[in-house]
């Protein structure tokens, strides 16, 4: 079941009402700078490369019934707010740890009366909600984040398992390669500012995922893999794969600027929509992978 580009028509859509809060942003009188500032970020890029095919394969996962309630833990922003818009029969609770990255985000909802989506400071680690809550959980690109790079995320799935309802969901994209490996980055990441070094983030394999769903006692239902073909601006290829350290790497964020302003803000989802593929198989080189998860019934 390979995907082409018509099959990113449901990301499509989002980037559409995307810039349409955001166009709705700009035109208003509100003077807060860091929510014009991203109401301006998203205008131009409203959905990053490898977001296209993140959200895309969690839009073809998930099933929305009227009026589930869903979490989203620490996903890019604008998935959970235009999901808002765009399902005003549902209700939405988006979290993370970090108050800076939720307060543009809440100020923009109230601005433009979205009104079924709340935004609350939260440690995926110790989350403050009951059991039992949610019908669905969302989290992309979020859970390969949470510290410490041994077990962080085996804690960040338990809580989220236990404020799902019985028959509830969790829908996840990760990292996912041929080999396993950990992300360390210089400097401050997330909540932790203090080591010249820090972890970044985990990069799943078959095997170690597998033992991921084995100690938080999940299932996975569905699958769907994110591969990238190779190509001059394979963009992940030059950024985080084998490329980075090539010269066409190093030069890749000033050639691909230069070319978006050439394609009227257009390329980003251009080269997407030509190098990244969604499949129930790998097929090129793999990035991520999205799943349907449930708790493990004995």
């Amino acid at each position: 079941m390979e995907q082409n580009s018509s099959s990113f028509l449901s990301s499509i859509h989002q980037a559409n009402e995307i810039r349409n809060i955001a166009q709705y942003i700009l035109h208003s009188d509100i003077k807060d700078e860091a929510v014009i500032q991203t109401a301006k970020t998203a205008l131009s890029i409203p959905i990053n490369y490898m977001r296209w095919a993140e959200f895309t394969s969690i839009n073809q996962l998930i099933e929305l019934n009227k009026g589930e309630k869903l979490l989203d833990v620490g996903s890019p922003q604008w998935y959970s707010l235009s999901m808002a818009k765009l399902h005003p029969e549902n209700y939405f609770v988006y979290i993370n740890i970090l108050p800076e990255e939720i307060n543009p985000f809440e100020n923009i909802a109230k601005h433009c009366n979205i009104k079924n989506i709340t935004y609350k400071p939260e440690d995926v680690r110790e989350l403050s909600f009951l059991d039992c809550v949610f019908d669905k959980i969302i989290s992309i690109s979020a859970i390969e984040h949470v510290y410490p790079e041994v077990g962080g995320d085996v804690t960040a799935l338990t809580q989220m398992k236990r404020v799902l309802k019985s028959r509830g969901k969790i829908y996840l994209t990760i990292p996912y390669k041929e080999k396993h490996g950990i992300v360390y980055k210089r400097g401050a990441v997330y909540e932790r500012t203090t080591a010249k070094e820090n972890f970044y983030a985990r990069e799943y394999d078959q095997h170690s995922f597998t033992k991921l769903l084995e100690d938080t006692s999940l299932t996975s239902e569905k699958s769907l893999y994110i591969h990238e073909e190779q190509g001059i601006f394979a963009l992940d290829y030059y950024s985080y794969g084998p490329g980075q350290s090539t010269f066409l790497g190093q030069k890749r964020k000033k050639i691909v600027r230069l070319l978006d302003s050439i394609f009227n803000l257009s390329l980003i989802k251009r080269l997407a929509m030509r190098y990244l593929h969604i499949s129930e198989k790998p097929l090129y080189r793999l990035v991520n992978i999205s799943v349907e998860l449930t708790p493990t019934t004995a």
